[in-house]
Order: C-alpha cells, then structure tokens, then sequence
C-alpha cells in the first residue's frame, strides 16, 4: 500500500508502477489517497487541475488492480485507529487494513505501508493489525536486493516509456531527489559497473 507523500514523486511513483507491471511487487492506493496526491501536486504548482485529474486516470488505467475502495477503507476506520498518531492520516492506515479485512492476500501475514511519514504512525500497533511500515527507499532497495533483474528491466522501461526519454544518470537523478538515494546510488553503481543495462 503506497501513501500520497510516495506517489507525489514522479519518478518513484512509475518505478514503482512498473515493478506491478513485472509482477515483483502489487501496488494499492485508495480514492482519497491519489486525491491527496493530485492536491499536494496543484498546491506546489508542479501541474494543473486538469494535468492532475488526467494523472490520476493514467494512474488507474495503469495499475488496474490497485484501488482499494472507499467503502472498504473507511469500513476499518475504527480496526485502523490504534495504528495512527495523528488522525489525519488514519486513511492511510484504514487503506493497509482494509487490505487484509478484504482479503486482498489471502494467508498472507502482513503487507507493507510504504510512507516517508514514519512519526505519523504506531508502528508496533500497525505491525499487531498485520502492517509493516516501509520507507520507500528501504523498501525500493531491499527489492533491488531480492530482484535485481527484475528492479533494472523496471527501471529501464520506465525510461524507455518516457517521452523525453532521459538518460540513466538523469533519471537516477530524479528517483534522489523524490527522496530514494540509496536505490539510485544502487542502481548507478550497477549500471556504472555493467552489471545491468539500465
């Protein structure tokens, strides 16, 4: 399960998108989450109204399988309470419960909530309710760690699939300044070296 602060960033959100696509990693967001998303993006004028909305349904059309309904996730509002420390991110943690109170995976014992918003949660509470809390660049770098192969074809996909197509240092570049350093430093050092064609 993604929260808005990780989707906010370009670069992470397609990479991530594209490890769906290849079947390493499944991605989940709810309505009010890519809302959050689309007005963070307006706010800091990085797009418009209408780039965001169509961004939003690029964001569906791309990821199927992603959304967890509304519905759903204010069901478990008050499952997900404990797991919050401040209640307006209490949809985050309804959006990671919900996934597991509609069977999404079923026999599984925890799915991940991937955020850079690490004080805004209960950790060891999330973790009782079945949720891990991830900071997207442990989490990017731990599955360049377990699936390199599968990480390098993501990422050069994603910079093929872009229409300024950039280089591989360029968007390196981009995926640190949403905040993932160490998975770029990873990846340049892979591809510095030959390892993976990037």
């Amino acid at each position: 399960m993604v929260d808005a602060d990780v989707l906010y960033g370009a670069t992470t959100r397609g990479l991530l998108a594209y490890l769906d696509h290849g079947g390493a990693i499944r991605m989940h967001w709810s309505p009010l989450l890519v809302d959050e998303m689309s007005r963070a993006l307006v706010k800091t004028g990085r797009t418009t109204n209408d780039e965001a909305r169509r961004n939003a349904d690029a964001m569906h059309a791309s990821v199927p399988g992603a959304m967890v309904s509304v519905l759903e996730v204010q069901s478990v509002f008050a499952a997900a309470w404990p797991g919050v420390n401040d209640a307006k991110d209490l949809h985050v943690a309804a959006c990671a419960v919900a996934l597991h109170a509609f069977a999404y995976y079923p026999g599984a014992s925890k799915v991940h909530l991937i955020t850079r918003n690490a004080k805004d949660f209960a950790t060891k509470k999330l973790m009782a309710l079945g949720v891990v809390q991830r900071h997207p660049d442990a989490f990017l770098l731990e599955q360049w760690d377990d699936e390199p192969a599968a990480m390098a074809e993501s990422f050069r996909r994603l910079r093929h699939d872009l229409p300024s197509r950039p280089s591989v240092e360029t968007l390196l570049v981009k995926l640190g300044n949403d905040g993932q350093r160490r998975t770029a430093a990873a990846l340049l050092g892979a591809h510095a070296s030959g390892a993976f064609a990037l």
